[in-house]
């Protein structure tokens, strides 16, 4: 029953958070159109401005909740939801105190004047985002994630009619945020309000609990810094020495098609326990190392083909999702698309379970100083497309850094850390599926959009064919996933009968 229930939870937490994440993904189909250029470029900096400041300022007390509330009493629970409250509320003042000291600077730092009308309602918002960001988290913890779940999907279609009315009828991004401040204060405070009904907390710092709290959040808060610096550096650099005009294209070819991480993360959280059993408990390196290989495979034969059709599709892709005013995004698209080769597992879950995680900062503050490095060089040469080409090599360099780092805590040679030979067989039977239809395709071109619909499910096809030929895949495993779905199928056919 247990595991029913956390599979139930599991899902509906992350269909609320992928209606958010597609229901953004429109908007942004919707705003590329009925804007201008400078005017979705702007959009785009508050987005990043809010996403790096919700991520960094809070510094990992969020996850704290995670990790105490379940093993306190109802008394030091309180005492942690209290912590957090206070802690969050001091954070958030501070950083909307000093965005607005540091306006000037943070104008000049993404280059754009623009930003000065919108700095208020925009430093609204950043305090509702950073003040609130433990409620989910709490909410996971409490065992209510259905109705976390249910409440994100709700305010998400909430959140997305405002922001499309305030812009199809001012196009100010000024009542886009005003919307966004209050359609999150609201359900943050919806949030709050169900949860005190349930819980009851008594609230009532405790200073002591707070001082272990924040020692447990401070190499959080670094980890969170160095990733985000890590994964926002080429479009921090592109919106500080480029138009904004510039940056929306730049961005928009960076952008990250839904879903495609939550695969790998989906595995590599699934797999994250097994592995830990056979390190830590079973002391068998090898078997981990095995199983590691193994789910390594397995994103491959999913990612792959993804990859595949969305390169061989990719100004359709453009085209559909941001019109033809932004054709100039395809070749950055095309050169992002490359991170979804190295990107079929999460190499610091390994250090993870090796318990040597301190090494992921070590490894994120090595990339972070050599793509600086290489966004300025590349850049100077090929232009705004240089900073793609920066973060796709440092990709590759932080996925050998880290199996350089696990290969020397468990003995193993980095070749045999990775199937390197299957994944180049998985890779590159897919790419001679898709030189097959590109071939074809210039015979039979319907036109960008009509050959994304058309050829792209072809290369997908291909490729779980050409792996079924080459051993990759299994009959069984086939008939065993239609099987499955069948019956679930017709389940919940008889229960909505009853």
């Amino acid at each position: 029953m247990k595991i029913k229930g956390l599979i139930k939870n599991s899902v509906m937490l992350t269909i609320g958070k992928g209606s958010r994440t597609m229901l953004m993904l429109l908007y942004a189909m919707f705003a590329s159109r009925y804007l201008s250029q400078a005017v979705y470029g702007t959009y785009k900096q508050m987005v990043l401005i809010n996403t790096m400041l919700e991520s960094i300022i809070p510094f990992g007390l969020p996850i704290s909740i995670s990790y105490y509330y379940q093993n306190l009493n109802k008394e030091k629970q309180s005492s942690l939801v209290t912590n957090t409250i206070l802690s969050c509320f001091i954070l958030s003042i501070a950083c909307v105190t000093g965005m607005q000291l540091l306006r000037a600077n943070v104008i000049v730092l993404f280059n754009n004047p623009s930003l000065n009308a919108h700095f208020s309602i925009l430093s609204l918002y950043v305090f509702v985002s950073v003040f609130f960001h433990f409620i989910n988290n709490l909410y996971v913890s409490v065992g209510s994630a259905t109705l976390l779940g249910k409440i994100n999907i709700i305010f998400a279609v909430f959140f997305f009619s405002g922001i499309i009315l305030a812009t199809w009828l001012t196009s100010n991004l000024s009542y886009v945020f005003g919307w966004m401040f209050v359609s999150e204060l609201i359900k943050y405070l919806i949030m709050c309000v169900l949860l005190q009904r349930k819980h009851k907390y008594n609230f009532k710092p405790d200073w002591a609990f707070l001082k272990e709290q924040l020692i447990y959040c401070v190499p959080l808060g670094l980890v969170s810094i160095v990733q985000f610096i890590n994964n926002y550096l080429d479009k921090l650099f592109i919106s500080n020495r480029l138009t904004t005009e510039q940056y929306a294209i730049y961005v928009n070819g960076a952008t990250d098609i839904p879903f495609i991480n939550l695969i790998t993360v989906s595995i590599a959280t699934v797999a994250l326990p097994a592995l830990s059993k056979m390190y830590n408990t079973d002391m068998d390196t090898d078997g981990m190392v095995e199983a590691w290989r193994d789910t390594q495979k397995k994103a491959a034969l999913i990612l792959y083909p993804i990859f595949w059709a969305l390169l061989l599709c990719s100004s359709g892709v453009i085209l559909f999702l941001y019109s033809d005013k932004y054709l100039e995004s395809i070749p950055i698209f095309n050169v992002s698309l490359l991170k979804m080769i190295t990107g079929i597992t999460v190499y610091g879950n390994i250090l993870i379970v090796l318990r040597k995680h301190k090494y992921s900062v070590l490894n994120f503050c090595i990339t972070i100083v050599v793509n600086m490095i290489l966004i300025n060089v590349f850049t100077s040469y090929m232009g705004m497309i240089g900073a793609a080409v920066s973060l796709i090599t440092c990709k590759v360099f932080m996925m050998f850094l880290q199996l350089y780092q696990i290969g020397r805590f468990t003995g193993c040679k980095i070749r045999s850390l990775m199937p390197f030979g299957d994944l180049a067989k998985i890779l590159l039977s897919g790419g001679a599926v898709t030189l097959i239809l590109f071939a074809v395709r210039y015979f039979l071109d319907f036109g960008d959009l009509l050959n994304m619909f058309i050829y792209g499910p072809l290369v997908v096809l291909g490729c779980f064919t050409i792996y079924l030929k080459l051993g990759f895949i299994e009959k069984s495993d086939i008939i065993r996933v239609f099987a499955k779905f069948s019956e679930g199928f017709l389940r919940r056919g008889s229960e909505l009968k009853h």
